[in-house]
């Protein structure tokens, strides 16, 4: 997104004081850096859910300060950009994801079963390995490719639990992580928050209002008519390709 359309207010650590109603939002494209926005699979921030030991997406070499980290992983879904690091030789721990993207990793990426947890859509899982408070994990549609989760982090913290640099206090709050989503109305009423909302980190990749494009319902129906026209045309000229990687199709 244009710097312009990110809000100054939405910045600093004393954000609430100014606007107790404000979210910070972490936004990622696939751009370059500029007036508050992250990289995906350049900045570790766009993948961490702030204050825990949570990191979606990334399955690339860490930082120093991570070594002593007991890293909880998810994956949003089954697209090179997102698990890109993610092979056979995985070892790091359990990754966190959908039945379909579980399916899917096990299988094309041959990682060992024992360490992919399959996990319902619409199922508040408690995360036993999170730190920073107790973190209840929960996976929604994301409306994108099979298997693509959206991801709900409520993170209900005490006196005793580190609440991590840059958190403030002791005070409970969710967390979105959208990975890729196609927006559309039926998945709101999948969103629900235990907590206040504190951040959304949210895909932009085309938020950009020079992205226009036609409705999901109208491109499928588009699609179906080509075909039939193409059948009632010649059928014997029509040929049908099965493709390996069906989940990198929207």
């Amino acid at each position: 997104l244009p710097p312009v359309l990110i809000p100054p207010s939405w910045t600093g650590r004393d954000r609430h004081k100014r606007n107790p109603h404000l979210l910070k939002i972490w936004f990622r494209c696939r751009g370059e850096r500029g007036g508050g926005t992250l990289r995906m699979n350049k900045d570790l921030d766009c993948h961490n859910i702030p204050g825990t030991n949570i990191l979606v997406d990334w399955f690339r070499p860490l930082p120093p300060e991570w070594k002593h980290k007991n890293t909880v992983f998810f994956l949003s879904h089954f697209h090179g950009d997102h698990y890109s690091g993610l092979t056979e030789q995985w070892d790091r721990g359990t990754i966190h994801c959908s039945k379909i993207t579980a399916t899917l990793i096990k299988r094309v990426m041959r990682v060992k079963p024992d360490l992919v947890d399959a996990m319902p859509l619409n199922a508040p899982v408690k995360m036993e390995k999170a730190t920073g408070g107790i973190v209840t994990a929960t996976l929604c549609d994301a409306n994108h490719c099979p298997g693509a989760a959206m991801i709900i982090f409520d993170v209900e913290r005490s006196e005793s639990t580190n609440a991590g640099p840059g958190i403030k206090g002791l005070e409970n709050r969710s967390y979105l992580h959208t990975g890729d989503f196609r927006y559309a109305p039926k998945l709101l009423p999948q969103l629900s928050f235990k907590f206040r909302l504190e951040a959304i980190l949210l895909d932009t990749t085309y938020g950009h209002p020079k992205h226009d494009f036609a409705a999901q319902v109208n491109s499928i129906e588009m699609i179906i008519n080509d075909i039939r026209n193409a059948f009632n045309e010649n059928a014997d000229r029509v040929s049908v390709t099965k493709g390996q990687n069906v989940a990198a199709k929207k």
